[in-house]
């Protein structure tokens, strides 16, 4: 479902739509689409990700803005490939879609460069990767190519960027990734290699006369953006070779595999936000950008936001998650080595290290305390260590549900399916061992966490213990295909030899230690997918 996230007036309106908001969710990618009014940017989405954002219809309307602030949606990536979920527990790959009112507009009686810096700033510190857009007509045009809108983009971007430094800049993952989609492209008129040329010089002209910080002066416009190309065809004239580049532009942006060269979104998945609290930090990131910027609910009174607070507010923050990164390592570790026993001061000890390393922060930035800066950089330090702390607690779950499966199936090997009250017996089995794992579950609970953590964790035990439980059922279906109820267990035993009992119980007794077995190596699958699936994410 489509819905506005800003309106036409500024103000954070909307809520993210998700698929499922119980599931927590870090394997996703933030793509927003930007350029000039009127010029198919809602169009382009709704033909590349079955989307439905409201497009122009000049015949009715004439040509005038069809959207107006920015709208979201999300989408299930397997679904667009026509794929079943790649996540064995229904965490599949997900797109965040933000579709932005085009910028030039003659509807807009405020000053429009402030309202379209503003929402250029927030796909830049939001967005993994931002599709630019632009004309082949336009390409060389100063107004239509929004040449000064970029020369202001790329001066506020390094004031920002002043704070974290060349070397953190440099890293790939960190790198915004800008997607030049080139619209009614004519091959008669100029190659593609011409066209790239010719943009990239034009970025690069335009970075060159950007004001730049001192510590900045020798940066060039690659170490902070990665420039790729997409060429369409004219889509009235040309309509399946317009289908056809659409489709490959669809698998260059899904695709996640670092090795293939054309991929836009590889490495860039892995994500330390959950999806499902990713709204509050869109809406933190807004609101500080107007802040900045001057965008208040009126536009002409402009004020800039003090830069050296949110300098500050950074430093101690890294500061703070320094101090007890070590510890963390330290409290992981030890985890893994009591595997066999597990803490039973889990939850007590996260909570310490949370607040400690929180109440750190609060004091270095104790005189900025009122300020927006302070407020988000302390959210997202909660964040990160809820984030590493969910890493931690991992392990220590796992503790816990090996012990769990080990006296499950000490207690279950007795039982012989379909034999006497085996599905009472079982059932009751289950109820237990649940129960009892919830109690362990309320032992590693960590700041910051959803509870639907939790209940995923339960319900994911649950379904291994009755799943044994239907595996033995049709087992002893099978070997006693007219039941053994209390009822006609004893015409059994008067019509079957003790010895012939003997060997059938000997023999379940052989099955049900191979399924135990089997069992442990599913589980072990299972973990290692789970650290394939959910690795650490990159900090920010």
């Amino acid at each position: 479902m489509e819905c506005k996230l800003i309106d036409r007036e500024g103000t954070f309106s909307g809520h993210l739509p998700l698929s499922n908001k119980t599931l927590p969710c870090r394997n996703y990618v933030t793509l927003a689409i930007i350029g000039c009014q009127s010029s198919g940017k809602s169009t382009l989405f709704n033909e590349l990700f079955e989307t439905k954002f409201p497009v122009l219809d000049a015949k009715k309307n004439g040509r005038q803005r069809t959207t107006l602030g920015i709208w979201s949606t999300t989408k299930n990536v397997d679904q667009l490939q026509n794929k079943e979920s790649s996540s064995e527990r229904g965490c599949s790959r997900q797109l965040v879609l933000l579709d932005v009112e085009g910028t030039d507009s003659r509807e807009r009686q405020e000053p429009t460069k402030t309202f379209d810096l503003c929402t250029t700033l927030f796909c830049l510190t939001v967005a993994d990767v931002i599709l630019v857009n632009l004309w082949f007509r336009d390409v060389g045009r100063h107004q239509a190519s929004n040449a000064d809108l970029y020369a202001s983009v790329f001066s506020t971007t390094l004031k920002w960027k002043e704070i974290e430094g060349l070397d953190v800049m440099r890293k790939k993952h960190l790198k915004t990734r800008l997607l030049i989609v080139i619209r009614d492209f004519e091959e008669v008129e100029a190659s593609e290699d011409q066209v790239k040329w010719f943009i990239s010089q034009d970025f690069r002209n335009i970075w060159k006369t950007v004001e730049k910080p001192k510590s900045l002066e020798d940066t060039v416009m690659e170490d902070i953006f990665i420039l790729s190309f997409h060429f369409l065809p004219n889509v009235k004239y040309r309509k399946d070779e317009f289908v056809s580049s659409v489709s490959k532009l669809r698998e260059r942006i899904l695709h996640d595999d670092d090795s293939w060269s054309s991929s836009i979104t590889d490495s860039l998945w892995k994500k330390e936000i959950p999806l499902q609290i990713l709204e509050m930090f869109l809406k933190e990131s807004w609101d500080l950008i107007k802040q900045r910027q001057g965008l208040n609910n009126d536009l002409n009174n402009i004020s800039y936001f003090d830069l050296n607070t949110h300098k500050k507010c950074s430093f101690y923050l890294e500061q703070s998650w320094n101090e007890y990164k070590l510890m963390l390592i330290e409290f992981q570790r030890t985890v893994e080595r009591n595997y066999s026993k597990p803490i039973e001061e889990f939850s007590k000890v996260a909570n310490s290290l949370y607040n400690e390393c929180l109440a750190c922060y609060d004091r270095m930035a104790a005189s900025f305390r009122n300020t927006s800066s302070y407020q988000l950089k302390r959210k997202l330090l909660g964040v990160k260590l809820t984030s590493e702390l969910l890493e931690v607690r991992k392990f220590q779950i796992w503790a816990y549900r090996d012990q769990i499966l080990h006296s499950f199936e000490i207690e279950f090997a007795p039982m012989i399916g379909a034999v006497g009250n085996f599905k009472k017996n079982a059932g009751n089995l289950v109820k237990r061992k649940v129960k009892d794992f919830q109690k362990c579950l309320e032992k590693c609970r960590v700041p910051g966490m959803l509870k639907e953590e939790e209940l995923n964790d339960l319900q994911d035990l649950e379904r291994t213990l009755r799943d044994q439980v239907q595996d033995r059922s049709r087992e002893g279906e099978l070997m006693f295909p007219m039941g053994l109820s209390s009822g006609n267990t004893s015409y059994s035993r008067r019509s079957t030899p003790w010895w012939k009992e003997l060997l059938i119980k000997a023999f379940i007794l052989y099955l049900q230690y191979l399924q135990s077995k089997a069992n442990k190596r599913t589980q072990r699958k299972k973990m290692q997918n789970q650290e394939r699936i959910l690795p650490k994410g990159p900090t920010f």
